[in-house]
């Protein structure tokens, strides 16, 4: 019972996040830092969004299996390989809405929207404490082995992740800073606040029983 419900805590907080990042690409103004480098690496190598996806996500699954392996679990493999399933559906969900077109003013609501949950689905999955997705892995390793301020940690890390990209030759825009900007303290935010929750409910388990 506890591992399904890890498994919907993970399938809700990627299609929180699928939905936000749906709504950045929609509004076409810049890619999230994890989007920015796959963008990058598919402008420069000449190959598709989903082939650059794939290695880039491999390359930080190395990565984590060789420094910190202790935080792969199932919450690894789905953020890893099946997040741009999230995305599809995330398009598929705002499919009727012609963002786009709308003022610019309401355009912003809309980027801020998609930042807030994009940010917010990868706390969610996050807090579910089943495994890391290859390329949230650098701050959680920065934070849990190095004792590493968290938010400082996914700062620099998104950061290097958009000049990574941008050097790469990946466009970005106004969505790529405000998400770089708000990934840190909204992820840090719902994870602290989920713990929370999980802690009150593992206390009233046991004292209903």
């Amino acid at each position: 019972m506890k591992r399904l419900r890890e498994i919907i805590g993970i399938l809700i907080g990627l299609q929180v996040s699928g939905l936000g990042t749906a709504i950045l690409f929609r509004l076409g103004a810049g890619s999230a830092p994890g989007a920015m480098i796959t963008d990058g690496v598919s402008t420069f190598f000449n190959i598709s969004y989903g082939i650059a996806g794939f290695c880039v996500n491999m390359f930080f699954l190395l990565l984590l299996f060789f420094t910190f392996p202790r935080i792969i679990g199932i919450g690894t493999v789905m953020a890893t390989f099946f997040f741009g399933i999230f995305i599809d559906i995330g398009t598929f969900l705002i499919r009727g809405i012609p963002m786009e077109t709308y003022p610019l003013l309401i355009q912003g609501g809309f980027l801020l929207l998609g930042s807030l949950l994009g940010a917010a689905g990868l706390g969610i999955y996050i807090a579910e404490d089943a495994g890391i997705g290859a390329l949230d892995a650098p701050a959680i390793i920065g934070e849990k082995k190095y004792g590493l301020d968290f938010k400082i940690c996914r700062w620099t890390q998104d950061v290097l992740l958009v000049i990574i990209g941008l050097v790469l030759g990946a466009g970005w825009g106004i969505g790529t800073i405000v998400a770089t900007v708000l990934n840190a303290p909204i992820i840090r935010g719902v994870v602290a606040f989920r713990r929370k929750q999980k802690l009150k409910q593992y206390h009233k388990n046991l004292q209903d029983h």
